[in-house]
Order: structure tokens, then C-alpha cells, then sequence
């Protein structure tokens, strides 16, 4: 699960996703398993909602919601606040960007939050402040998603390779965020560096930069160049038709490009 969940966000997507769908009946078992955790096998559970969590969300989250809920009475039992704050974030996740439940989203958040913001600078923190920011940002509250954002950023931009993958999600969130209160030359300078840090980052084969380019369509269009929005459109469609980005994804694109 981890090892598919870490190669899906890099330049190793397409055999990531090849590996998913051979491993998916087994994956989809492994998510209830969790209800017969021991002291023994907990840890390999929280490692799992840790570090696979946009992953179970896009692909298992069906079974989500029951195996996050199961963590978190796993983590009275034999964990710690930190583990419960993890799960918290999982959970936040879920209902922001599977449900579509915004304000509980931002509750698991902050109760997240509460207990991430005495421990330092850490990977957990950086991402619970993009997350929130994001959350935000749906719920129309940008000023709020921003400060957020740049929070989120300023852990990552001093922390080093593993915050990379979250200083990138927050490059994008904040791209989008300024170009919702038409601040555009700030979005295009986030979006501009968001998009050379995912190719760097991700490499070409990823729906990730495909759905940088498609924010930076957007940015532009809200601008009021429709030529180049068309432009960036089609250029981050060929990307996510060519390397299987989930439906909802390449939908929002195809309407983009009709639109245009």
C-alpha cells in the first residue's frame, strides 16, 4: 500500500496504477483488517493512514470512512494524541474532498491542528495547514485559505526532500486561491513555480501536472485570455487522457475545454 501510495505521486505513476489494479481485491481486504489490530500489528495500520491517504481516498474510499473510524479507536487503545491527530487529518480529507462535507472537513482539521501546533516544524503540521487552506478556499474564505497556505509553505521551503510533495500542494492551492480574488499576477507566479517543481518533482507522465495546467487555464481565463486558457486546457487534458487520471479529474478538463 505505501509503496504504491508514495510511487503514485511521482514520475512512477502509470506503474503504480498497474500495480493497484492487480493488488485491489487485496488492498480493499487489507483496509478491514484493521478491526483485528493488536498492539502488535497498530503501527503498520497508522503507517498506512499516514502515508497513504490521498491514495485510499481516490481509490478505496468506499472503505474509508470505516477503516479511519477504526483507527481512531485503535489509537485510544495503543496509540498516541499524535497518532489521533493523524487520523484526524485522513478523515478532515475525506469529507473535504470525497463528500464534499466542507465545514466537518475543517472540524477534523482543526481538532488536528490543536494538537500538531506544540510539537514543531513537521511534515504533519506543513500538511494540516494546506489542507485547511484548501478546505478554505472551497468554502470561499481566501483570505483565511491563504494565510494557511503560506504557513503550510514556509515549513517546507526550509525542511527539506520529504516535505516536497506538500510544498507543491500548496504552490497549487495557493495559485488558485489568488486567482479567485483576481489577483493574477500573484497566481501566475505561484502556478508558474508549482508547475516547474511538479516536472522536476513528478516528471511529465503524471495527472498532477496536467491538473496544474488546467488551474493555469483557469487563471487565465478568469483574466480574460481566452487563447492561452484554451491553450493551457488542452495541454493538461492530453495529460491526464494519456496517463489515466481518475474521471473526475479529466471531466473537469474536457468542460474546461468545451467552455473554451
Amino acid at each position: 500500500m505505501t509503496s504504491i501510495s508514495r510511487r503514485y505521486t511521482s514520475h512512477e505513476y502509470a506503474s503504480a496504477l498497474a500495480n493497484f489494479a492487480f493488488e485491489q481485491p487485496n488492498l480493499q481486504k487489507l483496509l478491514l483488517e484493521i478491526q483485528y489490530t493488536t498492539q502488535d500489528t497498530y503501527t503498520f495500520f497508522i503507517r498506512m493512514a499516514t502515508e497513504s491517504t490521498q491514495f485510499i481516498e481516490q481509490y478505496l474510499a468506499g472503505n474509508s470512512e470505516d477503516f479511519y473510524s477504526q483507527c481512531h479507536r485503535a489509537a485510544d487503545r495503543y496509540g498516541t494524541e499524535m497518532d489521533k491527530a493523524v487520523v484526524d487529518l485522513a478523515v478532515g480529507s475525506l469529507y473535504t474532498n470525497v463528500k464534499a462535507q466542507f465545514k466537518e472537513g475543517h472540524t477534523k482539521y482543526s481538532a488536528a491542528l490543536c494538537i500538531l501546533k506544540g510539537t514543531g516544524k513537521s511534515l504533519q503540521l506543513a500538511t494540516v495547514h494546506q489542507r485547511i487552506g484548501y478546505n478554505l478556499m472551497l468554502q470561499d474564505r481566501n483570505e483565511d485559505a491563504i494565510t494557511h497556505l503560506k504557513t503550510s509553505l514556509a515549513i517546507p521551503l526550509v525542511s527539506g526532500k520529504p516535505f516536497e510533495f506538500i510544498a507543491l500542494q500548496a504552490l497549487n492551492s495557493l495559485g488558485s486561491t489568488l486567482t479567485k480574488l483576481g489577483r493574477f499576477e500573484d497566481a501566475e507566479r505561484y502556478n508558474f513555480v508549482c508547475l516547474k517543481r511538479r516536472r522536476k518533482i513528478q516528471g511529465e507522465n503524471q495527472p498532477d501536472v496536467g491538473m496544474t495546467l488546467n488551474n493555469m487555464g483557469i487563471m487565465y481565463d478568469q483574466k480574460g485570455d481566452g487563447r492561452l486558457a484554451l491553450q493551457y486546457f488542452q495541454e493538461g487534458l492530453e495529460i491526464k487522457k494519456k496517463f489515466k487520471a481518475p474521471d473526475l479529474s479529466r471531466v473537469a478538463s474536457l468542460t474546461n475545454v468545451a467552455n473554451a
